[in-house]
């Protein structure tokens, strides 16, 4: 006989052994959840939305709380502060940049002018160096 099964003495089909290494508890949907998990594509999508109403309440708050005079807090016109003995502004110093192949002095002079200078970086800088040293002399002659 050639078929696969075979009518045994009480009228029921034996089955003949064929391809028997598996697991012994077979999930019947398992390997297709597997190759569908391999299958499918990983997406990120980011909203947003959300991230630019978050960036525009962070800088109005930060504008609001800017101060140029490097006051920390705003204090309300109600609470009176104590005033101080011996109280020192902040002082501007001023700012050399070195560019590529240009040097750069930038600086706030005394009557509250702006000082800017740019010239090449021939490792001499004749008028940096000329600027720093009126600086240097403006800055004796005050104390």
């Amino acid at each position: 006989m050639s078929t696969d099964k075979v009518k045994g003495s009480r009228h029921r089909l034996i089955e003949i052994p064929g391809y028997h290494i598996r697991p012994q508890y077979d999930l019947v949907h398992l390997r297709h959840l597997l190759e569908e998990r391999r299958n499918k594509k990983k997406s990120f999508a980011l909203n947003l939305a959300p991230m630019v109403d978050m960036f525009s309440i962070l800088v109005i708050y930060l504008i609001m709380n800017f101060s140029s005079s490097g006051e920390v807090f705003f204090i309300s016109k109600d609470i009176t502060i104590p005033k101080a003995t011996k109280g020192v502004p902040m002082e501007s110093f001023p700012l050399i940049s070195v560019l590529g192949d240009k040097v750069a002095f930038d600086a706030e002079s005394i009557d509250g002018k702006t000082l800017y200078m740019e010239e090449l970086n021939d490792m001499q800088v004749p008028q940096l160096r000329a600027m720093l040293r009126r600086m240097k002399q403006t800055e004796v002659q005050i104390g």
